[in-house]
């Protein structure tokens, strides 16, 4: 191994020069480049993330984007790699935004863990009697999936509003009761005087 793959030991010589026939044995090459990279980026991302994003991410997807525009002409549109090229292209400035902000996360895949007990319940759902029925159930989802975003224990929460609701008026403001103004009150209460 050279000197410069030491000191970078996250790059492989193939994040640059790799057999360009194809776009589908190409592309996960730069997935698996990004990973590792984003891997060593989570790693020291209290030094200065947007800078080692800049620094290691954006050559590699450079050179992705370099591959890209060299294939579109030379592909039939209506193919399969054609349209993968072009949907490429097309969401390219969605594909590397999170280069251009140090915090901003690389995939989505909080996000696709949140909405999971949402989509299987989805089927559930169709069998909702009422509209009010559906209502309730994704107010109860939308809660529990805050409480996981605020670090809070659902069962604590619920307790909570469950005991203070009833004690209020039917019009009362209700915006302390939300999970992440019950997670700054519990943070209170732990606090020694």
């Amino acid at each position: 191994m050279g000197s410069a793959a030491a000191s970078k030991p996250w790059r492989s010589p193939q994040a640059v020069s790799f057999d360009r026939s194809s776009f589908l044995s190409a592309f996960p090459r730069f997935a698996f480049e990004i990973s590792p990279v984003q891997f060593y980026i989570s790693a020291l991302m209290r030094q200065n993330p947007y800078h080692l994003r800049q620094q290691h991410s954006v050559p590699l997807l450079e050179a992705f984007r370099k591959w890209l525009d060299e294939q579109a002409p030379q592909v039939l549109p209506e193919s399969l790699l054609g349209k993968a090229i072009s949907y490429t292209r097309n969401q390219w400035t969605y594909l590397s935004r999170y280069v251009s902000d140090g915090h901003a996360p690389v995939d989505n895949n909080v996000i696709e863990r949140d909405i999971r007990p949402f989509c299987t319940g989805r089927s559930s759902w169709l069998f909702s009697d009422t509209v009010a029925g559906a209502k309730a159930s994704a107010i109860v989802y939308s809660l529990m999936l805050t409480c996981r975003a605020c670090n809070v224990e659902p069962y604590a929460y619920l307790v909570h509003v469950l005991t203070e609701l009833p004690q209020r008026a039917p019009d009362a403001d209700v915006t302390d009761l939300l999970p992440f103004n019950f997670a700054k009150l519990t943070a209170a209460a732990r606090k020694p005087a």
